[in-house]
This record gives C-alpha cells, structure tokens and sequence, in this order.
C-alpha cells in the first residue's frame, strides 16, 4: 500500500499492520476475576467478563497479522504508594494489584492474555502507561504511528493512556467493544470523549473487517498464524 501524507491517512492506512501496536491494558486477575480484589470491594465486573472473549478473540487476530502487542500491568507495592496515591484510596493501601500477589497476575481464565516472549510488558504504577516506563521509546523504536486501545478500565486506565499517546502525537483508535469498566455510563462516556477529542471509537470487527479486504486474511479466522 502506497500511504497518503499521514495527515491525509484514510482509516484504512491508520490502522495498516506496518505502524500499528496493540495495547493491552491491565488484563490483570484483580480487575478480571470474581476473585479478584475489585469485585470483592464490590465493582461489578460484569461488563468487563464479557468483553474478554471478544478482546481474546482480536488479539488472536493481532498476532496472526504480526502486529506489535504491548501489555500493561498494575503494580503496586510500598516503594510506589506515595501520600498522594494513599489519599486518592481513602488514606488506605488499596490490596488491587498487589507486587507479587495472585491478583497483579494476567487473567487466568484465558491464556490469550499471557504476553508471548515476542510481546512487550510494561510495569505501571500510575493510571497512564506513559508515566514514568518506557512505553514511547519502544513505540518510537518500533515505529509506531496508531495505537490501538484495549483493556481495562476503560474510563481510567485505558483513557489515561489514550489521552496521554495523543498528546505525544499518536494516533489513537480505541476498540470500543474490546475495553470494559464498571457501568454503562462511564463506558459511554469514555467512547464520547475520545471519539471527540483523542482519536477514534470504533468496534474490532470494523478493524478486523479492514484488514481481511486489505491484507486477505479470513475475518472469521481464530488461529495464530498468519495467512501466507
């Protein structure tokens, strides 16, 4: 594909395999799991249990097109609890995503979300994956133009990061149906804020529909390899 000047990028040269990173956010035990810590404090997970099928499904997608896949994980332990932090959860130290507990862990449920060998982890102790890791040099050394935003949750992880990537002059795409918080109203409101003012709000099998005309892969397809 000949691109356009990236001002002019239609959607389907934003998204072309070449430039594009998957992110993954937070698909963590403690924010997953009926186990986990967040439903125990009593959020309903609902809304994110059932979008992990669909966020296992397009990430399987993602590697048959061997798109760079970069994975955030919540860590949070006595050296990054500051005052500020403690105050933000009520002068307490939240038990969410504990260093080295069960619940700062990947999603156990579906293996589709254990980073491969190949696929970047960032640790984060901060809303944004931007602060203070080394998200955009891996961005910058992969040649990353569009990032597409997944995970969890949607109204505080993923639109931190999203805010923060625009902000550094990414594109942001944000896969509606792939990213989950804890109630309609703050999805909702997640979608229409980027979609007027970050980037885009669209569905994965819009992204996916794209690259099976452009890059002849089978839409229904759920393996790991990419089509020769």
């Amino acid at each position: 594909m000949v691109l356009n000047p990236e001002e002019k990028w239609s959607f389907e040269e934003m998204i072309d395999p070449k430039h594009t990173a998957l992110i993954v956010v937070d698909m963590q035990n403690d924010y997953c799991s009926s186990n986990g810590d967040s439903c125990k404090q009593g959020r309903d997970i609902g809304m994110t249990q059932r979008m992990t099928p669909k966020l296992a499904r397009f990430l399987t997608h993602c590697r048959s097109l061997r798109l760079s896949v970069i994975h955030t994980r919540n860590v949070h332990s006595e050296f990054s609890d500051t005052p500020v932090w403690k105050r933000r959860s009520g002068g307490k130290i939240s038990s969410v995503a504990r260093l080295n507990s069960w619940g700062a862990n990947w999603f156990e449920d579906y293996p589709e979300f254990t980073p491969r060998s190949e696929e970047y982890v960032i640790d984060k102790h901060r809303y944004s994956a931007f602060i203070n890791t080394d998200l955009e040099i891996v961005l910058k050394a992969k040649g990353i133009r569009t990032v597409l935003m997944t995970g969890t949750a949607t109204n505080v992880c993923v639109e931190s990061t999203a805010r923060h990537a625009l902000m550094l002059d990414y594109h942001v795409v944000l896969v509606n149906d792939c990213c989950a918080t804890y109630s309609k109203v703050l999805q909702e409101a997640t979608e229409l804020n980027i979609q007027n003012h970050f980037g885009m709000t669209v569905p994965s099998d819009k992204i996916v529909s794209v690259w099976a005309e452009t890059y002849k892969i089978d839409s229904a397809r759920n393996v790991d390899e990419p089509v020769s």
